[in-house]
């Protein structure tokens, strides 16, 4: 977008990402950076889930009766605020972890996001997405914090064999998947969960997927060719830079 283009797993996993998890503390702050209205979800997640049937307006909208939650949709709702709040929050965390709860995350959401169920959008206006600014300013401050290990290449068509590779981006990748997931959080705060389904798995299928699959293989490699220790350590490692 450089251009602007309950858990039902075991308790060992969701105990994995407790310490990101939006139902804890507030978000750590963060400079100033980012506005208010990226945080609109904060400490409302669970209060949602805890009004029962009262009714919920998302904007100007009529207001929206809520369903029961699917357990899926749950357990996606759970690790999406924990990686939203990773990304707001990266700047308290060193290269090394970014890289490893973000994978982390990755892998975990992309799980999550093929057991969706199928949903049917309500026809109710979508909440306001995260703004030019706010977006530039989290691709900007990622940027800065993954440095050496930002831009990467990759090919848009695999199976196009005389696609040219291009320049990608983590921090691209990371704020594009943070926004799409953060509609989809404003609705299940709502308790418009089937708006909120469909918003996932429409971006997983034709958006946030993609920049998750690509910055999956990058992080990889910044991982475990022992690049990142390199950078965190400054010296060589076997598989460092040369």
């Amino acid at each position: 977008m450089r251009t602007r283009s309950s858990c039902s797993q075991s308790p060992s996993h969701c105990a994995r990402y407790q310490d990101w998890s939006l139902e804890k503390d507030p978000l750590p702050s963060t400079g100033g950076i980012l506005s208010p209205s990226l945080r609109v979800y904060s400490g409302t997640l669970a209060q949602a889930s805890a009004d029962g049937p009262a009714l919920c307006v998302i904007g100007n909208d009529r207001p929206v009766q809520p369903i029961v939650s699917d357990p899926e949709a749950a357990n996606f709702a759970s690790l999406a605020a924990a990686f939203c709040r990773l990304v707001e929050s990266s700047e308290t965390v060193g290269l090394g972890e970014l890289v490893q709860w973000a994978t982390e995350l990755i892998v975990a959401l992309y799980d999550a996001a093929m057991r969706l169920p199928q949903s049917d959008p309500s026809g109710q206006d979508a909440p306001e997405p995260v703004s030019q600014d706010d977006w530039q300013a989290l691709f900007k401050r990622l940027s800065v914090q993954l440095g050496e290990i930002n831009d990467y290449s990759f090919v848009f068509d695999p199976y196009d064999q005389t696609s040219a590779p291009v320049i990608g981006s983590l921090a691209d990748d990371l704020a594009d998947i943070y926004s799409d997931l953060h509609t989809g959080l404003v609705l299940h705060a709502a308790q418009a969960n089937d708006d909120a389904i469909w918003q996932w798995r429409f971006g997983f299928e034709n958006h946030w997927g993609r920049h998750a699959a690509h910055a999956l293989y990058a992080l990889h490699i910044a991982k475990h060719s022992g690049t990142v220790s390199w950078i965190e350590h400054g010296r060589p490692t076997s598989f460092g830079p040369t």
